[in-house]
């Protein structure tokens, strides 16, 4: 018996999806039984702090509507996490404060080079800090490191003086920085 060979052109689809860093994805219809809550805790989870517009937007629902789903989401989450609310516009998700010393050792602060750290650390600990006086201990890199914070909100400069801001607070989940914190900063995990 020979064998028959059969040849079947399939048809060719090319679907090119440009993505460059920086571009976002189109957003997609949201199908029908997806509850919205959970569009809107799926979109804060992936930034972390978003305005209640944006949120909207997402969830593909007039403000008020997102509004009133996100004072049932703050009431309903039960888990290390909180969503906090600053403002009328703006919620945030983050690591209840409890939790923040048993598992930070685990988050690496790859915003930060180590010798950024050092700068931010410096900063901190002196703060109000002059310009100079930062430049005199980091040499020329800590008036760069500076700029950068600034530019980047973590820093704000007064009259040449440099202190943390809240988004300082926020991202190293300190009220008040101790000794002990800027150590904990500045420490490079091998």
């Amino acid at each position: 018996m020979e064998a028959v060979q059969e040849t079947v052109e399939l048809p060719v689809v090319e679907k090119t999806i440009e993505m460059y860093p920086g571009q976002l994805a189109p957003q997609a219809k949201i199908p029908e039984g997806i509850d919205r809550k959970d569009v809107l805790y799926a979109a804060l989870f992936m930034k972390g702090r978003i305005g209640l517009e944006e949120l909207a937007n997402t969830a593909q629902i007039d403000v008020n509507e997102a509004r009133e789903l996100m004072k049932e989401l703050v009431k309903e989450v039960r888990s290390p996490l909180e969503i906090v609310r600053e403002g009328e516009l703006v919620f945030e998700l983050r690591i209840k404060e409890e939790f923040i010393p048993i598992v930070s050792s685990i988050c690496e602060k790859a915003d930060f080079t180590e010798s950024e750290l050092k700068t931010l650390a410096l900063i901190a600990y002196y703060q109000p800090l002059k310009r100079i006086d930062l430049v005199k201990h980091r040499g020329v890199m800590g008036h760069v490191h500076a700029n950068k914070f600034v530019t980047d909100g973590y820093v704000k400069e007064e009259k040449g003086k440099l202190s943390t801001t809240e988004k300082f607070e926020r991202y190293f989940g300190v009220k008040q920085i101790t000794r002990q914190d800027l150590l904990a900063m500045t420490q490079v995990q091998e």
